[in-house]
C-alpha cells in the first residue's frame, strides 16, 4: 500500500499499520522525518540488500520501520529502488503488509507532484491520496499548498486566490494530480483529511462523490487527531447482486416472471435497487436467462452474470455475483428474486449505515429469524467468492461478526416458494414504501 499527497500522510499510514495484526513493514521512497520515527516500534537503518536479510530474524510485533541513514534537515534518507524490491520480497516472504510513504510534503495540508513523484512501485496494489481539508478557505500560496504553481495549473485557480473544495477534487482526478502514477489495476482511496479543521462536511463531498467515482474506488473523511475514530465517513460504491439462477422447482414456473401490481418480481426488484442507489446492478442467471432480460431491456446498465452451476446451490451465484464487482466496490447487497416486496427505505438505511459505521455483515430479522437482503462489506469478498454448495452467504455468519437489523413486520420476511406464499403477497394490499427498514 502507497501513501501519497499531504495533510496527514504519514499520521494515515502510521494508523494503517497500526490496523494491521503482527508484523508490519513500514517505509519510505522520499524522505521521512526523523521526529516521527520514534513513532514506530523498531527503526531499521540499511544501506544494501544484505541489511534486509540481517534484519529479518529482528522483526517485532507492531510497526517495523526500514529507511536509509539520515540526511540533511533532520530527515531520514527514502529507499532505492532495489531497496524498495527486496523489501517487496521480505513482506513476500514473510506475508505481512508493506506500506510506502511515496512522497513529501514538507507539511502542507495540499500538495501538487512534481515531474519526479510520486515514486510509487508498479507492484503496490493499493493506493491512498490524502488531502487536507484545512486549505480550503484559505489563499493559494506556499504557505498551505507544497508546489502552489503546479497545484494552480492542475486545478485552474489563479494563485493567491481562495482554495475550494472544486479546486481540490480537480487535481484529486487529475491524471498528473492526485491519479499520478498509479499502477494499472491497484485500488484507489481518497482520504480527506482535518475534517476538524474544515467547515466543510459530508454533504458537500457527497455531492463530489458521483464524478469522484468515475475514478476513486473509496472516499474516506477522517480526523486523524481523534485516535478513537479515525474514519467519519466513507462513500463507496454498493454493488446490488439479484440471485435469479434458479428454475423454481418447488414453484413449477420461474418465480422471478410472477406479476406482482402490474410487473414481473424481477423487475421490481432492480427498480427498487436503482431508485435506492446501488450501482453497478448485476443479475445472476442461470436456468431462465432469455426471458429474463426481456423483461429487463429497459435497463441497459444491468450487469448480466451466467451461473453456468446453478443445480449446485446458491453458494455458486453469490460467488459468480461477488467475481463482477469485487475490484470496483465497497460492499454488495443480495438481494432475492423472490422478494419484491423490499422497499427502497431499506435499502438506503443500508446504505446511510455504511457511511459512518464499520461493519462486516449487515442483515435484517424479523422476530429474531434472519431474512434478507444482507449486505456484506468488502473484506468478506474472498470467502463469498469461494463459496460451495447448497447454503448462500449465511455460511459466513458463524466466521464473521453480523449487525443484526430488527424489522418488525413480518411481510418484509416473505419469500415466494409456494402457491400459498404467493397469494400471501398478492393480498398484502397496504405495501408501504416507508416500510421499517
Amino acid at each position: 500500500m502507497a501513501f501519497v499527497g499531504a495533510g496527514g500522510k504519514t499520521t494515515a499510514m502510521l494508523r494503517s499499520a497500526r490496523q494491521f495484526h503482527g508484523k508490519v513493514l513500514v517505509t519510505s521512497t522520499t524522505h521521512f522525518a526523523c521526529e516521527e520515527a520514534g513513532l514506530a516500534d523498531h527503526h531499521f537503518l540499511v544501506q544494501q540488500a544484505g541489511d534486509l536479510d540481517q534484519m529479518e530474524p529482528l522483526l517485532v510485533d507492531g510497526i517495523n520501520l526500514i529507511t536509509a541513514p539520515e540526511v540533511p534537515a533532520n530527515r531520514l534518507g527514502g529507499l532505492s529502488d532495489s531497496l524498495i524490491n527486496g523489501s517487496r520480497r521480505l513482506a513476500d516472504r514473510l506475508n505481512v503488509p508493506l506500506l510506502i510513504e511515496a512522497d513529501g510534503s514538507r507539511r502542507h495540508p495540499l500538495k501538487a507532484p512534481a515531474s519526479h513523484e510520486p515514486h510509487i512501485p508498479d507492484w503496490v496494489n493499493t493506493v491512498v491520496a490524502v488531502a487536507g481539508l484545512s486549505a480550503i478557505g484559505k489563499p493559494l500560496n506556499e504557505n498551505c499548498v507544497f508546489r502552489p504553481e503546479i497545484f494552480s495549473d492542475l486545478s485552474g485557480k489563479p494563485l493567491k486566490c481562495l482554495i475550494t473544495l472544486d479546486d481540490v477534487c480537480n487535481v484529486c482526478l487529475h491524471p498528473l494530480g492526485g491519479l499520478k502514477n498509479i499502477p494499472e489495476g491497484a485500488e484507489k482511496i481518497l482520504l480527506f483529511n482535518q475534517k476538524d479543521l474544515s467547515t466543510v462536511g459530508v454533504t458537500e463531498i457527497e455531492r463530489k462523490w458521483k464524478k469522484l467515482q468515475e475514478k476513486w474506488n473509496s472516499v474516506l473523511l477522517s480526523t486523524m487527531a481523534d485516535e478513537d475514530n479515525e474514519v467519519k465517513n466513507r462513500l463507496e460504491k454498493v454493488a446490488g447482486i439479484i440471485l435469479a439462477a434458479g428454475r423454481s422447482e418447488r414453484f413449477g414456473i420461474p418465480k422471478q416472471l410472477l406479476d406482482w401490481k402490474g410487473k414481473p418480481f424481477i423487475q421490481h426488484i432492480v427498480e427498487t435497487a436503482l431508485q435506492a442507489g446501488l450501482d453497478p446492478i448485476v443479475v445472476v442467471l442461470g436456468a431462465v436467462v432469455e426471458p429474463i432480460m426481456q423483461r429487463l431491456q429497459a435497463h441497459p446498465s444491468i450487469i448480466y452474470a451466467n451461473n453456468e452451476e446453478w443445480l449446485t446451490g446458491q453458494a455458486g451465484s453469490i460467488s459468480r455475483g461477488v467475481k463482477e464487482i469485487a475490484s470496483q466496490c465497497g460492499a454488495a447487497v443480495f438481494l432475492m428474486s423472490d422478494m419484491p416486496q423490499i422497499s427502497t427505505d431499506i435499502l438506503k438505511s443500508y446504505l446511510e449505515y455504511m457511511k459512518i459505521n464499520d461493519f462486516l455483515i449487515l442483515a435484517p430479522r424479523v422476530k429474531g429469524q434472519p431474512t434478507n437482503p444482507v449486505m456484506f462489506d468488502k473484506r468478506c469478498f474472498p470467502a463469498l467468492m469461494n463459496l460451495r454448495g447448497e447454503i448462500g452467504g449465511r455460511q459466513l455468519f458463524e466466521h464473521y461478526p453480523v449487525t443484526w437489523v430488527d424489522l418488525t413486520d413480518p411481510f418484509l420476511a416473505l419469500d415466494v416458494d409456494t402457491r400459498e406464499d404467493y397469494q400471501a403477497l398478492l393480498s398484502r394490499k397496504d405495501v408501504r414504501e416507508d416500510s421499517d427498514g
